[in-house]
């Protein structure tokens, strides 16, 4: 099951466990815990759904995994618009190195 109850049928962990768990905890700049589920949804640390980050899918829990070590740069605010622009590029076939790459530098330009 996933964060929202529905089955995601899907493995998005590279445990192999098809449920969705937690797989890291990271504080955002404005100092909240967000967990970080395997399916991509992003909670704060007693379970409600950061606005914008919805359902879990394998493509978002590709870029969330992506920029998860950069979320202590990001508010709250930021980190929905970060990931959904990663998943933009990465359904175009943009490579992994390149998104986190492009995502970061053009957040720092904007939000720096």
């Amino acid at each position: 099951m996933s964060v929202w109850g529905f089955m995601t049928n899907l493995t998005c962990c590279t445990c192999g466990c098809t449920e969705s768990h937690v797989i890291a905890r990271r504080k955002s700049f404005d100092d909240y815990t967000i967990k970080i589920w395997s399916d991509g949804v992003l909670t704060y640390s007693l379970g409600e759904v950061l606005k914008g980050t919805g359902r879990g899918n394998p493509v978002k829990a590709q870029a969330v995994r992506l920029l998860m070590e950069d979320f202590g740069v990001l508010t709250t605010d930021e980190i929905p618009m970060v990931v959904k622009e990663a998943i933009k590029l990465l359904k175009k076939g943009v490579p992994e190195a390149d998104v986190r790459a492009r995502v970061m530098a053009r957040t720092l330009t904007i939000f720096g």
